[in-house]
């Protein structure tokens, strides 16, 4: 994930401390995996259908990423629709009503979550796509160094 030497393409950005805590808090297996899937969404990477959702109306931008483990499906919730960064919205194990549903409660904050995100987004926009830029320097460099080439 993100870091100041990172070469991913995209910033990740938990839209607030709840979300951070919430993300860090799924056990150190699912953190692992949601890690993993963080970084293949950073480079623009594809996930398997079974893994990654995008969801539609108003958590339209809203990626799901689903994770199983020990009997339980944990979920991790992306936007993705900027082009120099991505926020965590939310994290946790399913608590859907029925099946792949999900709670109202949760789309109330899933889309409260996006709002702000949305607004930080513009906010910043230039600083993001700044860091883009060096991040895509960087990967280009190391590259260059090792002939390898970009993801």
């Amino acid at each position: 994930m993100s870091a100041l030497t990172s070469v991913d393409i995209r910033e990740v950005v938990f839209v607030n401390e709840q979300a951070k805590h919430d993300y860090e808090s799924i056990p150190a297996e699912v953190l692992q995996a949601a890690d993993a899937r963080t970084t293949a969404i950073q480079n623009h990477m594809r996930l398997p259908r079974n893994q990654r959702q995008s969801l539609k109306g108003k958590l339209a931008d809203i990626d799901e990423v689903r994770i199983l483990f020990d009997d339980n499906t944990y979920r991790v919730y992306y936007l993705t629709s900027f082009k120099a960064a991505i926020y965590i919205l939310d994290a946790g194990i399913k608590k859907s009503p029925r099946g792949s549903e999900i709670s109202k409660p949760q789309i109330e904050r899933l889309v409260e979550r996006k709002k702000v995100a949305v607004d930080h987004y513009l906010a910043n926009e230039r600083w993001f796509e700044a860091r883009m830029s060096e991040r895509l320097a960087r990967r280009a460099a190391i590259e260059a160094d090792d002939g390898t080439a970009a993801v």
